[in-house]
């Protein structure tokens, strides 16, 4: 049994019979010892070594699906006594089940069980911040009203 990479679209697949799989198509057995951090998409090969992309690969790969702005494709919530504290918004999840790449946090704060104000950050696809929105919430006659502003 062998772990095999596709030279061509980086699948990647765990524990296979090693003889269903051609050396010329696939990388059997491959070092990802220094990539358990790097999201797949920033894979490359290089004959029979995997490497991780350099910053300008990474950018490309990044402007091609979507330019500056990332996928948010995995979310990470943090609640207590039912109230949601924080969003957390990744675009990779990697190997050894961590994230990264953070797209976009959403703060939430209460007065009481009263919502009163949520700060959304976005981030390019460096981590730098682009985008601070603050959004208040008040109430009058039972009505909720909302305020929001960019930073």
């Amino acid at each position: 049994m062998s772990d095999v990479i596709n030279r061509t679209t980086k699948q990647y697949l765990k524990s296979v019979n090693t003889p269903d799989y051609s050396d010329t198509d696939w990388i059997i057995n491959p070092d990802l010892s220094s990539l358990t951090s790097v999201p797949q998409k920033y894979w490359k090969i290089s004959g029979d070594n995997v490497l991780e992309m350099n910053t300008e690969e990474k950018a490309a790969v990044d402007y091609a699906i979507g330019g500056s702005i990332l996928n948010e494709n995995y979310k990470v919530e943090e609640y207590n006594n039912g109230q949601i504290l924080n969003k957390k918004y990744y675009q990779t999840k990697n190997l050894d089940d961590t994230y990264s790449q953070l797209a976009k946090t959403e703060t939430y704060t209460y007065i009481g069980n009263n919502l009163k104000q949520i700060d959304t950050v976005k981030y390019d696809s460096i981590g730098k911040l682009y985008e601070h929105q603050v959004m208040k919430f008040y109430t009058d006659n039972d009505k909720v009203l909302t305020e929001s502003s960019y930073i």
